[in-house]
């Protein structure tokens, strides 16, 4: 759980994530979310990923349809 909703907060849990999927063999190079996620663009670009944002009124349907089943 995420103290607060600030990229320095949520950037090194990320980065945690990523070196946790490069250790079991994963590459990751796209990060998809909504324009919440906008202000990572930066942190992202470090680390050399691309932030793929939707636009205001569109959704990732398989990431909206995993949240439902979760």
């Amino acid at each position: 759980m995420l103290e607060n909703q600030k990229v320095s907060t949520i950037i090194m849990p990320l980065k945690h994530v990523l070196d946790t999927y490069k250790t079991k063999g994963f590459t990751i190079h796209t990060v998809l979310g909504d324009g919440q996620f906008s202000s990572l663009q930066n942190g992202l670009d470090s680390v050399g990923l691309f932030l793929n944002v939707t636009s205001r009124d569109e959704h990732f349907p398989d990431i909206e349809r995993h949240i439902r089943t979760i």
